[in-house]
């Protein structure tokens, strides 16, 4: 059995916002999506590489610092996910 084809499931949209609001140490269930990134004090660099640790972990991929970088909103994070 191929690994990696076993975690390249994208986990739900709803997980990926309480995940992050855990990283982020944010407000449970205040993050909806399309909240931008840069008025959130906790989106720093370790925030970053938090989000490309599960990311690893969930798809087996981990999102290049770049595409990272030119995300504006949670949304646009989770749309890495994806691809």
């Amino acid at each position: 059995m191929n690994l990696s084809a076993c975690r390249t499931h994208v986990m739900p949209k709803d997980r990926f916002l309480r995940f992050m609001e855990e990283s982020l140490q944010l407000e449970p269930r205040s993050l909806k999506g399309p909240e931008l990134l840069r008025i959130n004090e906790q989106w720093d660099s370790q925030a970053v590489l938090d989000f490309m640790t599960m990311a690893d972990a969930k798809t087996g991929r981990t999102p290049e610092v770049d595409a990272i970088a030119r995300c504006v909103t949670f949304d646009d994070l989770y749309s890495l996910l994806e691809n």
